[in-house]
């Protein structure tokens, strides 16, 4: 038996073989489909034969987003309430994205998982349940909206998409300033708190008496208290946990092979951290995954270092995502993909209205949907407060002989695409990758040779006795900056921490050995 589990708007899912826990999972998930199916069809609940029906789920899916408490779909069930099941292969899995890419605005699933039919030769279920959009209503399907009555799905009338298309443009208590249930100070990051306060006072963006070890001042200080308890921007700010109660506190990150989605080389799990947690995994993403190299430039007697995308533009656009988005949508996450071809930041929300992605190219009024965030990552210098942002990308882009990046606002998304003037992570910049030392090649070299994570200790015991020992500081700074490059990880602290080769570590041990033979 195999059950597949996903959740994802694109319709990718993943697969867990039928080790006991997953089929106990199995077993769970056919109670629940089986529970549903005892409810029969209702305001939250339609079932539909198959996937020949997708039309017309899209339509149920529109109505349940409008309503209140959202719903779930079952492909593979009569109306009468008669599980059968259906086939279901990789074309059935993309024609349920392309039904779900046909929201306005973009939608995210809840749920979308595949159960088998107990002696039913390997027929399935398929579920698919979104929550209540109703903050952002109307949500249109195949550029129409829908509403639930009873159990049946009609068509919104026109004179209800208007009120919410008035109701949602009109100013309202926003996310950020909401009190954030169920947290308190003591749930916040005192250190990052104080940091981001020193950071602030010592270069004048955060002025008047400030307790700088004070945290409870600091947040007062900073806007993010209300009747002396956190606000929701100070928990995307500092929260140490923001699971389970708001997961849009999220940053996804994955490297791909070629131009599309259909080679993963890397994705990250999903990160559920706050905002300057996401930054700093962003930063060492980009660290990992993209070449840098050095050269002599405009007559210098010092080498210039160069990465293949400009970091401080990458960092700008990432900093841009996490305070731009949109906080009161409990889907999605601010998203990095980076292909051969392109890396592209993006976040779920909308432009101010009246906006158009060519506006951001040019001198613009910074107007953050998410104002008392914004102020505090200027505080803490990750952004600036007039706008000058998007500038900055475009400028950083362009001095080091790339493209101009794109704006685009893509299915309830802002996207922020940078083209580079080579192919990523390969091609004809890695000509101009700084070549390894003898010292550094040796370290790569014994990592591979133990073929596992190994301790400074070990790992220093292991040089071979023509080589004079270095000390113990010496290894730790080389390691360090191997592992800037992407070619060494670091597991543990302290004394149970252990070195490793990684995979692009070894391709570079094996290329460098290469051109040092002679062989082309």
């Amino acid at each position: 038996m195999m059950v597949r589990a996903g959740g994802k708007a694109s319709g990718v899912t993943v697969t867990r073989a039928a080790t006991p826990r997953a089929l106990a999972v199995a077993s769970l998930l056919w109670s629940e489909v089986e529970s549903l199916v005892a409810r029969g069809e209702s305001d939250t609940l339609e079932f539909k034969r198959t996937t020949g029906e997708l039309k017309a789920a899209g339509a149920t899916l529109s109505a349940f987003l409008n309503g209140v408490r959202g719903g779930t779909v079952l492909f593979g069930v009569s109306p009468e309430g008669r599980v059968r099941g259906q086939d279901v292969s990789d074309a059935t899995r993309r024609e349920i994205s392309e039904m779900i890419a046909s929201f306005e605005p973009r939608i995210h699933l809840e749920r979308f998982d595949e159960v088998e039919v107990p002696a039913g030769a390997g027929r399935r279920v398929i579920l698919l349940s979104v929550a209540s959009g109703a903050t952002h209503a109307p949500y249109l399907f195949d550029g129409r909206p829908y509403v639930r009555v009873s159990s049946t799905t009609r068509v919104m009338p026109r004179e209800r998409m208007l009120e919410l298309l008035r109701d949602r443009s009109r100013p309202s208590q926003r996310w950020e300033l909401e009190v954030a249930e169920g947290y308190g100070i003591a749930d916040l990051d005192a250190d990052e708190i104080r940091r981001v306060a020193k950071q602030g006072v010592a270069s004048g963006r955060l002025s008047g008496a400030v307790a700088v070890d004070d945290v409870e001042d600091v947040l007062d200080k900073l806007h993010l208290l209300d009747d002396g308890r956190p606000i929701s921007a100070a928990v995307a700010l500092f929260a140490r946990e923001v699971l389970p109660r708001d997961p849009q506190c999220q940053l996804h990150m994955a490297r791909f092979v070629g131009s599309d989605k259909r080679v993963i080389a890397d994705e990250q799990p999903p990160l559920h951290a706050n905002v300057f947690q996401q930054v700093r995994a962003a930063d060492s993403f980009f660290r990992k995954h993209l070449w840098r190299g050095a050269r002599v430039e405009g007559g210098q007697s010092e080498r210039v270092e160069r990465w293949e995308l400009p970091l401080d533009a990458l960092r700008e656009a990432v900093n841009n995502a996490v305070c731009h988005r949109d906080y009161e949508h409990r889907g999605g996450s601010v998203t990095v993909e980076l292909y051969d071809d392109r890396l592209e930041v993006s976040n779920i929300g909308r432009l101010p209205e009246g906006w158009t992605p060519a506006d951001l190219k040019r001198r613009h009024r910074s107007r953050p949907p998410n104002a008392i965030l914004a102020r505090v990552m200027y505080v803490a210098g990750l952004i600036e407060e007039w706008g000058r942002g998007t500038e900055d990308i475009v400028r950083r882009c362009v001095e080091e002989g790339h493209p101009e990046p794109a704006f685009l606002v893509e299915g309830g998304d802002v996207v922020v695409r940078f083209v580079p003037k080579a192919p990523l992570g390969g091609g004809a910049d890695r000509r101009g990758a700084e070549p390894l030392t003898a010292p550094q090649r040796l370290l790569l070299a014994i990592l591979e040779a133990a073929g596992r994570p190994v301790s400074l200790k070990d790992l220093l015991a292991a040089f071979p006795a023509n080589e004079p020992e270095p000390s113990p500081r010496t290894v730790r700074h080389r390691l360090g900056a191997l592992r800037e490059q992407g070619l060494t990880s670091l597991s543990g602290v302290g004394a149970g921490a252990k070195w490793a080769l990684t995979p692009r570590g070894a391709r570079r041990l094996q290329e460098d050995e290469t051109q040092a033979a002679g062989q082309p």
